[in-house]
């Protein structure tokens, strides 16, 4: 079964619901409310034998913004706590979207020349 057929099976249905209500229908990145809110995958590995610990509660706008600059790499919650913070601070949803994902480009090339000089 492929993914979006998977996303209209019961068993989605449910488990989308229990992580919606444990985590009182707000977005864990903006704290948005009364808003379209997605579940999102963090491991893609584990559909159909979700963990709780492996889902998302996002808003749609945040969900976009977590696939338009993190595709499909693997954002730390470091990160999005990153953008939580720019976000009190005043910063727009995706002006700090932007700036982490740069901040975290920025320290995965520097991860990648050490693990290069390494040999």
């Amino acid at each position: 079964m492929n993914y979006k057929s998977y996303l209209h099976t019961n068993h989605w249905q449910k488990t989308r619901k229990k992580k919606l209500k444990s985590r009182n229908f707000i977005c864990q990145i903006c704290g948005a409310k009364d808003t379209i809110l997605d579940v999102h995958h963090r491991y893609y590995k584990t559909i159909n034998k979700e963990k709780m610990m492996d889902l998302k509660v996002l808003c749609r706008e945040c969900h976009t913004f977590y696939h338009k600059y993190f595709g499909l790499n693997k954002m730390k919650l470091k990160f999005i706590d990153r953008v939580k913070n720019k976000m009190k601070k005043g910063i727009s949803k995706e002006l700090a979207f932007k700036q982490v994902f740069n901040l975290w480009k920025k320290n995965s090339q520097g991860q990648a020349r050490k693990l290069a000089a390494r040999g």
